[in-house]
């Protein structure tokens, strides 16, 4: 395990990513970390963290609580915070409920994630995204009405929500005419972007959200 602190140490990348979601589920309820680049470069620091186990399987990002243990895979440290922070006393059912929106706002990243880094935003792939976010979109506007809740879940956001909020702010960026025709979807969004702790980290215009992805598109 990694030497003890006194706040949570997240260690991604300096962009968006899936290091987002966790900052803002971090940064809306309070949770203390401090965060860093990997150092001193990616390939030797993941080849270090695999010998010594600090980062398991080599992923980012990387979350170390502060008793030292070493978390990696986003939704799983999503989850962790949940039950950690959230919702400590949260029910099997609930949890799982959760779960399916947040494995949901996941299955849209990934499509995301294939226009950008599988076809670097090419004319057909992002026609190809713009039909699969409607659909996404669609569902969850859905949901929410099936719902009828502020978030997903209930009266106050989970991990769910912050996923999903991530994505459509991603999304939007390249499908500018999302949440034209989605009430409760656009509903969501901007109540989250409201929210204190969202709203107050989104003011700081933190340095890493100019860069959404790696490789500089979307």
């Amino acid at each position: 395990m990694a030497e003890e602190s006194s706040t949570y140490q997240l260690t991604y990348f300096g962009l968006r990513g899936r290091g987002e979601p966790i900052r803002i589920a971090m940064q809306d309820n309070g949770i203390a970390y401090s965060e860093a680049g990997p150092s001193p470069s990616w390939p030797e620091a993941k080849a270090a963290g695999l010998a010594d186990g600090t980062i398991p399987f080599g992923q980012l990002p990387l979350l170390t609580t502060p008793d030292g243990l070493a978390l990696v895979q986003m939704n799983n440290i999503l989850r962790f915070l949940q039950r950690k922070h959230l919702t400590p006393d949260i029910s099997a059912e609930d949890e799982a409920v959760m779960g399916v929106a947040l494995e949901s706002a996941e299955d849209w990243r990934g499509k995301y994630l294939t226009m950008i880094y599988g076809h670097r935003m090419s004319d057909e792939s992002v026609a190809t995204f713009t039909e699969q976010a409607t659909n996404f979109s669609q569902m969850f506007d859905s949901w929410l009405e099936r719902r009828g809740t502020d978030y997903l879940c209930g009266a106050e956001p989970t991990v769910a929500d912050y996923s999903l909020f991530c994505v459509v702010d991603d999304t939007v960026r390249t499908v500018t005419t999302l949440l034209d025709e989605r009430p409760l979807l656009a509903a969501f969004y901007a109540r989250m972007q409201a929210r204190a702790g969202v709203a107050a980290y989104l003011g700081s215009n933190p340095e890493h959200r100019e860069r959404v992805n790696g490789n500089g598109l979307g």
